[in-house]
């Protein structure tokens, strides 16, 4: 580089840029070959030819040009300046060169984990939304996780304007990416936490710097096209809305990615193929005195009057219970327009207040909450979990998150108005239906209790440092004898790590998804290949694909050994062994039955239900399925038990309940239902495993030693024939050829004997 308008030069300077005079050496030379592969964030490389000597450093062009671009420096000041500026908080990588290439490996420089934590909205400290409220509850806990916490404002009427609110310094700055550039570096930033609505904002300004990126998706604007000349305005979303492939940026950019609700979480599984991890926007807790008695509790509340959100259905209510008391917040819409509304209605039961600081004093005064979101989709509703936290019933849309959030202790209803004038008046009208639902609706809230929310931050934090990528293949049983090892690795690195699956099945990601375990849980696309990771290990059920991941090291299980049927190991544990060999991660003879499925697990105490599975898949695996399903549905019943088919629906068993249908996660929380399974050797079969349920496998042709159930409540009964299992016999065999029918060799009356064992209902 030489001294001149820096402006002119970056626009054709190659991508890395080394300081003039430094040496490079023929070594130095080769490993820049590796600095196409260093990930996109990466904005300076230092390249070491020995520990002990002085690096060559290579600047990345783009963010030079970012500095000048923003005014940081002035496209005409001295080198030292350009460079002295960009050294200040620069996401920093090492590349260690060794005279061998193939030990050549890149280390990604380990960051500060305290420090000043930026919280980014476009109104800061002004509590406009549930965004500001979430926002400022993340302060509180940053502050007590040690970080030093800043809200952020992006108002342009505001910028400038700095203070303190509850304790929490706060500042707002000019809309635009050069003042929020200028904000992380000048603080160090190591996080930066920005929800829903600023997202590429963020993604483009830090990209380049120190600071850990967070994302919560609360809301849809990075997800989704609008569909109205207002770009913050999302009616009926998802329905109707194409998807934005930029999203896909930003999953890649942000280092900690999370969803604020089991709603919004499944729209970005399904749209984009990536499973994340929840933090609920949930209010505070409140201390409620002894359960008040409905004395007192006279009126129906909206705390939303804007019509998106129901208010026209709020005023026909009215109409229909003149006896009632019904009192509306213009919270996020004018006044004027909500009185109007009232007034052409010609009601003197409806009472509109304007914003209010105190809502316990209303939700106290309550006798039912009415959310009524239809064109305004919620991707939450705190506002359902605020009134149950005084013991109040909500009624609900039957859209968005809100039917989630009331399966336990409200009802959702269509916006039929008869339907809503009848569940008012019940709930009026009747105090022990009232009370039952008021109890619900406490129990619910302990359900979302806010305490539980510092420990889901702290996780979350933690994986933004501990960057290991798992990648495992497609098949639910493999993938399902890759979780003792997903639960191992992050053990032995005390955080969550990533998973990759490989194929194009988004319910598999449903499989790996435990919040204790797992961060991320990508489909193979770019996502999972851009980020940045330190680690990535591909299990041998990956397959031999090699992606070109953007990581210090990606080890393959393959280049350890090959798993077969045959293998002296189980498939779980010869993963827990690569890992071992390759990693050098431990593992107990207890780690290889320790597979889950997402966070479900099984509760005893069960009795009355026993599943099966019927089938398998199709061709020579045909051969698996056991033929007299249906005769050990006959023998089970007449001992008083109910039977239910899973699976598809043509693996339905005449004479059974038929819980067949629904997405793999559905279907195994319907299986918590059971309290035994009888299965074929299938996916079903190490689901069922997976979540505890006492459990009955079935084997003859393939090998139940290698991928039989493992865990504690699971029994196989294997045919013991010279010939079994036929699989190992290979292609040119009877189980490979359609030949082997041995399955039916299993008798009813030893399965029926096993269930009724797995029951405790026999010795």
């Amino acid at each position: 580089m030489t001294q001149k308008n820096w402006q002119d030069y970056l626009e054709t300077a190659p991508e890395w840029l080394g300081l003039p005079g430094a040496h490079l050496s023929p070594e130095v030379m080769l490993a820049m070959e590796a600095l196409a592969d260093l990930p996109e964030r990466a904005a300076v490389v230092d390249i070491f030819q020995e520990h002990d000597a002085e690096p060559v450093r290579f600047w990345r062009r783009a963010y030079l040009q970012q500095i000048i671009e923003y005014k940081i420096v002035d496209n005409r000041a001295p080198i030292s300046e350009l460079i002295n500026c960009a050294a200040r908080f620069p996401r920093e990588h090492r590349h260690l060169v060794s005279l061998q290439p193939a030990r050549r490996v890149l280390i990604a420089r380990r960051e500060e984990t305290r420090g000043t934590v930026l919280l980014i909205s476009q109104f800061g400290v002004q509590k406009f939304g549930g965004a500001e409220h979430f926002l400022s509850q993340m302060a509180r806990l940053y502050r007590d996780l040690g970080y030093d916490p800043l809200i952020v404002g992006t108002r342009a009427e505001r910028a400038g304007e700095s203070g303190a609110k509850d304790g929490i310094p706060y500042v707002y700055i000019s809309p635009n990416p050069a003042a929020l550039f200028r904000l992380a570096q000048s603080t160090k930033a190591v996080l930066a936490h920005v929800l829903s609505g600023l997202g590429y904002e963020v993604s483009v300004s830090l990209r380049f710097l120190g600071t850990r990126l967070v994302f919560g998706v609360h809301f849809w604007r990075e997800l989704f096209y609008p569909t109205t000349a207002s770009g913050g305005y999302f009616p009926d979303c998802p329905a109707g809305h194409l998807p934005q492939p930029s999203f896909h940026a930003l999953l890649a950019d942000f280092d900690a990615v999370y969803a604020n609700s089991e709603f919004t979480r499944t729209v970005v599984e399904q749209t984009f193929g990536a499973r994340l991890n929840v933090i609920p926007s949930v209010p505070d807790d409140v201390v409620l005195e002894k359960h008040a008695s409905q004395t007192g509790k006279s009126i129906v509340l909206l705390a939303n009057c804007r019509f998106d959100k129901g208010y026209g259905l709020f005023i026909e209510l009215a109409k229909r219970l003149p006896d009632i008391q019904f009192v509306g917040i213009a919270s996020q819409s004018g006044v004027d327009a909500a009185v109007a509304a009232k007034s052409a209605a010609c009601l003197k039961n409806v009472l509109i207040l304007q914003r209010s600081a105190n809502m316990a004093e209303l939700y106290r005064a309550a006798k039912v909450v009415l959310v009524p979101s239809y064109q305004f989709v919620e991707t939450f509703s705190r506002v359902v979990i605020e009134a149950q936290r005084f013991g109040v019933p909500v009624i609900g849309s039957d859209c968005g998150n809100v039917p989630f959030l009331l399966r336990e202790s409200g009802i959702s209803l269509p916006s039929d108005p008869e339907l809503w004038v009848s569940e008012i008046r019940q709930l009026f009208d009747c105090p022990a239906y009232w009370e039952a639902r008021s109890q619900a609706a406490i129990r619910n809230s302990e359900a979302y209790a806010f305490r539980n929310q510092k420990d889901r931050l702290l996780r979350l934090i933690e994986g933004t440092t501990a960057r290991f990528l798992l990648g495992v293949g497609s098949g639910v049983g493999n993938i399902v004898h890759t979780t003792p090892l997903i639960r191992n690795v992050a053990r032995h690195l005390n955080s969550r790590i990533d998973v990759v699956v490989a194929g194009d099945s988004k319910a598999a990601l449903a499989v790996v998804a435990n919040s204790e375990y797992v961060n991320h849980a990508f489909l193979l696309n770019d996502v999972p290949v851009r980020r940045q990771y330190d680690t990535v290990f591909l299990t041998h059920s990956f397959g031999v694909l090699l992606p070109p991941f953007r990581a210090t090291r990606v080890v393959q299980s393959r280049s350890w050994d090959r798993f077969s049927a045959s293998h002296k190991f189980h498939e779980a544990e010869f993963n827990l062994a690569a890992a071992e060999a390759l990693l050098g991660i431990p593992y107990e003879e207890d780690d290889v039955r320790q597979a889950f499925f997402a966070d479900l697990r099984w509760k005893s105490g069960k009795h009355g239900l026993v599943g099966l599975h019927a089938g398998s898949k199709t061709g020579a695996w045909s051969a698996k399925r056991w033929p007299f399903f249906a005769n050990l549905a006959a023998a089970l019943g007449r001992h008083g038990l109910r039977v239910a088919s899973f699976g598809s629906a043509d693996e339905f068993v005449p004479g059974t309940l038929d819980w067949t249908g629904g997405s793999l996660e559905e279907m195994a929380t319907r299986m918590l239902a059971c309290g035994a399974f009888v299965s074929n050797d299938s996916g079903v079969m190490n689901i069922a495993n997976a979540l505890g349920i006492p459990l009955v496998a079935l084997f003859a042709p393939t090998e139940a030693r290698t991928r039989g159930p493992l865990g504690p409540a699971s029994m196989s009964i294997a045919l013991k024939k010279s010939c079994a299992p036929c699989e190992l016999a290979g292609r040119e065999g009877p189980f490979f050829q359609g030949r082997c029918h041995c399955i039916g060799d299993i008798t009813v009356d030893a399965v029926e004997a096993a269930v009724l064992k797995a029951l405790g209902l026999t010795s």
